[in-house]
């Protein structure tokens, strides 16, 4: 079994258009008042909750809200519910510069931080997703696949694979090469 690990929308963007509501005086001390307006134009619109309705006929398709627990929760509890294991190559994961810079400034991890209005989605009829949602000016990309087996595998920027662990519970996240962390 390998479907499709698709993401929707930007990971950290809900987090991101907060913190440049409540914090934008700490953005400032960093950021020109031009990136802030950029990235606030950039920002907005990210809360997309209408994916189910549009892939609600498609039945080798499966959605999960990242919502308030963020990707690395997500994914996790997604891949339980599916009774899978994951591979996901973090560089297809789709966030904003804005998002990783703003979350950053707060020292938040974009990969834990909430993402309203993105969703995971398991499928094996990518092109018909990315067909609707494109139609639909939702984003999409896909990030991985979902498989047969119990890992959940991160490949990072560097081409290191990384094993997930339980959400919360960073001593069981660690890498491949001599389980150092």
């Amino acid at each position: 079994m390998e479907w499709s690990l698709m993401i929707t929308g930007f990971i950290g963007d809900e987090t991101a258009y907060a913190l440049l509501k409540e914090r934008k005086e700490k953005l400032l001390e960093r950021y020109s008042p031009e990136f802030i307006e950029k990235a606030r134009k950039q920002l907005e619109g990210y809360e997309r909750t209408d994916v189910p309705d549009i892939l609600s006929d498609m039945e080798d398709t499966k959605l999960f809200h990242i919502g308030g627990q963020g990707l690395n929760s997500s994914l996790w509890l997604f891949a339980e519910e599916l009774s899978a294991g994951f591979k996901i190559h973090l560089d297809n994961i789709p966030m904003h510069q804005c998002a990783v810079e703003f979350t950053d400034v707060f020292d938040l991890n974009i990969y834990d931080v909430p993402s309203g209005g993105s969703f995971i989605i398991c499928t094996k009829d990518r092109d018909q997703v990315s067909e609707r949602l494109e139609k639909a000016g939702i984003s999409v990309r896909e990030a991985g696949v979902f498989n047969g087996t119990n890992k959940r595998i991160f490949i990072t920027h560097e081409g290191i694979t990384r094993y997930a662990g339980r959400p919360g519970d960073e001593e069981n996240n660690y890498y491949e090469t001599g389980g150092q962390k």
